[in-house]
Formats: C-alpha cells, structure tokens, sequence
C-alpha cells in the first residue's frame, strides 16, 4: 500500500531466526529523497508500530536493522515504537521522547464509559450535536471519501500543514474496508457534511488516525458526537481499547482534547541513528512547523494540495 501511494518508498521485512524458528521481525521501508538523502524508516506514518521481538533477540535485530541501512545507504535509521527498547537495543540509537498516545480501556458498558467523560467539554458536546440535528453515517462509496478527504484538506489548511495526498487516503480504504479494518464515518447536518473521521481496526484494538471539521461549524460539535459513537461502536464490537493516535505533547490544545475522554496518557518513543541525527530532525521539523503557518493557511485548497504532493514525495 506505501509501495503503491508513494514511488519513492520501498518496503522490506527483516526476520531474525534461530534453529529454523521465526524469533523477531520488523518491517523497514527504505525512502529515497533527492532533497533529504536516503533513510529507513519503522514504519512511514505509522502511529503504533515496533518491532516484535523478545528483549533477548531486539539487540541482534536492530543490529540487523542498522546493517540493512549501511547496504542501502542511509543517512539516518528511524524506528517508532510503543514502549521503549532495551538497553541491548537502544544504545546506539537517540531516544526521542516527543510523541504519546491516548487509549481507553472500552471494555466496560456505554453508560460507565460515558460517566469518564468530562461533564461539560465532552457530555454537553455530544449532547449538543444531537439536539442540533447531527447525524453520523458511514461513507459507503468514493464520493464519501472525497467528502472526507476535502474536510481534511481545509483542516489542515487551518492548522498550517500540507495534506496528504488523496491516493494514500484511497489506497488505506482500498486495502483494509473489505476485511472490516477501515471504517470513515461522515457528521452531516441537513445534508451537508461538516466532520468526519477515519477509524481503523485490528486486534481489539480501534484507532482513530484522523479527525477532521469544518472550522466554521466546529460550535455544532460534531467531532464529540463522532468521537463517542465511535468509543460506542468499539465496545460492541468486541474491542479492547479505543487509540485517539499520535500527539505530539507540544500540542496542549490537542493534548488537553484527548485527556477529557477519561483515556490514558502513555509515550511512542522513536529511536535515531545516528546519534546525532535526532537535532537535525528536530530543527527541520522546527522551521517546517514555522514555514507552514506562513505559507499553508494563506494558500487556496487547490494549491495545499499540489504543494502536499510535492512535500510528500520526499517525506516518510
């Protein structure tokens, strides 16, 4: 699917055996850049992802890991993971701490989950989309999508970043609607759709990847009444946990968003080789973060977009 949306990703699965038994894998994704060098990647735009290894097999396996970046290359290796490595594993890598994840625990009833969340930005919320007409459907074809897809574009056009292109939405629902493991669901209110979201599923586990509004009808609320029909639909779906993805713990407004649903707070640690290349990464992202607040929000949709095209054929 990356391999597809993005020609300048190609994808490997690195095992580590021992006696004929599979022992620990990784998935790794070479991205090739004119502007930004050559890197491997665990994984691109991945939120949850690790490598799956015993703590006595993760050291020979990034040792693995690092090998396959000198043959291809790589000025940098990158691997994101959802708890840290061990110290085996971790020594030649930075350790950025940046990122967390909100999860809640949705094994309990609609009503218990209900009472967790915060009374007036999160209950009232929902509430209010409801006595307003807001209505929560399933997209069931491509002009759902692209109705999506268009919400998230002037989302991101708010928050000064550039989109990412509509193949890889598309490729995403392709790939894993017809098992169940992607669902988009579309707040309407009279006919006109105002949010929407991007669920996926596997393993007990629901992950809200994107949640997207129309900036103008945000006061209606209608990311709540998604939000919380999507913890609902989680429950009776047998999950375990309901994810609210990646934050980077800069964001307190975000941060603060997530917190209110009664979810807990835990990190997504990424690992760089070289060591030093954890400061380039973080001033890159400083002037790109800086960059984008001057140029995405002053620029029409049409041209967010050809310019995400553009930032997404390096990025990985």
């Amino acid at each position: 699917m990356l391999e597809e949306s993005f020609p300048h990703i190609t994808g490997r699965v690195l095992a580590s055996e021992r006696g004929g038994a599979l022992r620990a894998g990784i998935p790794v994704c070479e991205v090739r850049s004119r502007l930004l060098g050559t890197r491997l990647v665990s994984v691109p735009y991945g939120t949850l992802c690790c490598p799956l290894a015993p703590d006595d097999e993760a050291g020979r396996l990034m040792e693995g890991v690092l090998d396959l970046g000198r043959r291809a290359g790589a000025r940098c290796v990158e691997v994101r993971a959802v708890r840290p490595l061990p110290a085996a594993a971790a020594e030649r890598f930075a350790r950025q701490a940046r990122y967390t994840h909100h999860s809640l625990d949705v094994t309990a009833g609609a009503e218990s989950l209900r009472l967790r969340l915060h009374r007036s930005c999160v209950r009232q919320r929902i509430d209010r989309a409801l006595a307003r007409g807001v209505v929560d459907e399933e997209a069931e074809d491509e002009g759902g999508l692209r109705a999506f897809y268009d919400l998230y574009v002037r989302c991101r056009k708010r928050l000064g970043l550039p989109p990412q292109p509509y193949r890889f939405i598309r490729s995403m629902w392709l790939a894993f609607r017809p098992q169940g493991r992607l669902e988009v669901r579309l707040a309407s209110c009279r006919g006109t759709p105002i949010a929407g979201i991007l669920l996926l599923r596997f393993n007990g586990r629901t992950s809200a990847e994107y949640l997207v509004s129309d900036d103008g009808r945000r006061h209606e609320s209608p990311g709540h009444l998604l939000v919380w029909n999507a913890i609902r639909r989680s429950h009776e779906l047998g999950c375990r946990v309901f994810d609210f993805g990646r934050t980077d713990a800069a964001n307190e407004g975000l941060m603060t968003f997530k917190g209110r649903w009664g979810a807990q707070v835990t990190g997504l640690p990424v690992y760089y080789h070289p060591k030093s290349r954890l400061q380039a990464v973080e001033s890159r992202r400083a002037a790109l973060r800086s960059a984008g607040r001057l140029v995405f929000r002053r620029l029409p949709a049409r041209a967010n977009r050809w310019l995400g095209e553009l930032i997404y054929r390096h990025a990985g």
